[in-house]
C-alpha cells in the first residue's frame, strides 16, 4: 500500500521533469508539488504501518 505513493512520487517527478524539459515553469512547479505531496503521504504512512 505504501509503494503506491512512491510511485506517484515517481510518476509526478518524472512529469516535472518532462515540463521542465519542455519549458512549461508553471506545469513543473505543479508537478514538483504534487510529487512531494505523494512522498509525504508516503513517509507518513510508512511511519503509521510500523
Amino acid at each position: 500500500m505504501v509503494s503506491i505513493w512512491y510511485i506517484g512520487c515517481a510518476v509526478w517527478l518524472g512529469n516535472a521533469w518532462l515540463a521542465i524539459y519542455s519549458g512549461s515553469r508553471l506545469h513543473a512547479l505543479v508537478s514538483l508539488l504534487l510529487s512531494a505531496t505523494f512522498f509525504a503521504a508516503g513517509t507518513y504512512y510508512r511511519k503509521r504501518s510500523s
